[in-house]
């Protein structure tokens, strides 16, 4: 294997021997709800009953949405509305199917399903740590032409439009 991509930040807690990264974009934490369910920001969480956010401890948004909602003084307020789940597959699943009031996700997959929501909201990123896509470069990388073909193809303009008309910065 020649590279991963993968959040910077979990890679790099990783024991994975990354020679260095080829930044492909920044994610963004994104506050969703329910086709019939409009919210106007993220103060009106206090009036929903649940929210959806990938699991806190593992998942890259779980994390991220929990210190969002600790940097935003909303942590211990919302405690009791917020439900866990594996990932944000399984939030959009709960938002769709109108089983929460909101949930959080990934900017692509806002991106993605915008059709399917009634809400999108964009964190603010001063309220939590960024989510760098990247490829990790190993080691098989090193002196591998296809590989650095590969690099430079995330490098090029087209892929840079590509990979924000997904939903990264």
């Amino acid at each position: 294997m020649a590279i991963i991509v993968g959040d910077e930040a979990f890679l790099n807690k990783t024991d994975l021997d990354i020679k260095g990264y080829e930044r492909i974009g920044k994610g963004a934490l994104v506050l969703v709800t329910p086709k019939n369910k409009t919210i106007k920001d993220v103060n009106d969480l206090k009036n929903l009953n649940r929210i959806a956010m990938p699991d806190p401890k593992k998942a890259i948004y779980g994390i991220r949405a929990t210190e969002f909602l600790q940097n935003a003084n909303l942590k211990n307020n919302l405690s009791a509305k917020i439900l866990p789940v594996a990932g944000v597959p399984q939030v959009v699943a709960y938002v769709i199917n109108n089983e929460v009031d909101a949930g959080f996700i990934n900017s692509t997959e806002a991106k993605a399903r915008k059709d399917e929501f009634g809400s999108i909201i964009y964190i603010n990123e001063s309220l939590y740590n960024y989510v760098y896509i990247s490829a990790a470069k190993l080691k098989a990388c090193e002196n591998n032409a296809l590989c650095e073909k590969f690099i430079n193809e995330l490098k090029s303009d087209r892929s840079k439009e590509i990979f924000a008309k997904f939903g990264l910065k």
